[in-house]
């Protein structure tokens, strides 16, 4: 029986469960809805994925244009914008092209395994079997990927390391889990998405600015408060330090300079 354990914090946030076809191994992978994921904002800034200037036909944009007639930090500032356009629009295209190849060998190993159940034949057997590979391949290249994104930091050398990366990443998200709060009405929310827009929403009040007093206000405030200072031996003594370091640094070589 093909089986998969989640939280108990994320049982409030399923809608649906579905069994999907065997696309790789003899196992059906089990996937779900979350409305955790529905309606987040994404973030918005750019990184560069320095794997696609290996590819040939990116490398043919890149050339040497520079003919003496504008200057270079022009000309540098225009080929980071030409190609950070290229680039984002070569990566949005291959990921189109990528996401429905996937989804035509899904169709095609469902179609396949179904065929092969009502009448099985050594060549449907065999045409299913590369279709799987032909998906592995993909489904592999996503996640060595996603690997490349993950933080350096996380990493440590051993046999083990996944595990420890996997470790790891339990361990803050364990942390970081909040499974029930009041908001600001003091009704109690517990999924993900209500809880974190009421921090969003708690927060915004706490750092936004009620009211601007005056600087008459502001400075009958701060004459009623009884604030400590130096006396003259003390303030005396800090000036003759400042000029002395003053003096001294102006003395000083200029690579001795801090």
């Amino acid at each position: 029986i093909d089986c998969f354990l989640i939280s108990q914090t994320l049982v409030g946030d399923t809608f649906t469960v579905d069994i999907e076809i065997h696309s790789i191994s003899n196992h059906a992978p089990v996937t779900f809805t979350h409305s955790g994921v529905v309606g987040l904002e994404m973030s918005k800034r750019w990184k560069l994925n320095v794997s696609l200037l290996q590819k040939p036909e990116l490398q043919l944009i890149i050339k040497c244009n520079d003919q003496g007639e504008a200057d270079a930090k022009l000309l540098w500032d225009t080929l980071k914008a030409v190609v950070r356009g290229k680039l984002i629009s070569y990566a949005t295209n291959h990921k189109k092209v990528k996401q429905e190849k996937m989804k035509e060998l899904e169709l095609e190993i469902q179609t396949e395994e179904f065929a092969l159940k009502q009448n099985f034949s050594l060549d449907d057997f065999l045409s299913l079997q590369f279709l799987k590979y032909e998906y592995n391949k993909l489904v592999s290249q996503s996640i060595e990927f996603a690997l490349f994104c993950v933080h350096q930091s996380y990493f440590e050398e051993g046999e083990r390391a996944s595990k420890l990366l996997a470790y790891r990443l339990q361990k803050l998200s364990t942390c970081n889990t909040i499974h029930m709060i009041k908001d600001n009405v003091g009704n109690f929310t517990v999924t993900n998405k209500d809880i974190s827009i009421a921090y969003r929403q708690f927060y915004h009040r706490l750092y936004e600015s009620e009211k601007v007093g005056s600087i008459l206000e502001i400075t009958d405030y701060l004459v009623g408060i009884n604030l400590p200072h130096l006396d003259q031996i003390d303030r005396d003594l800090i000036f003759i330090y400042f000029i002395s370091w003053i003096k001294a640094i102006f003395s000083a070589p200029q690579a001795r300079v801090f």
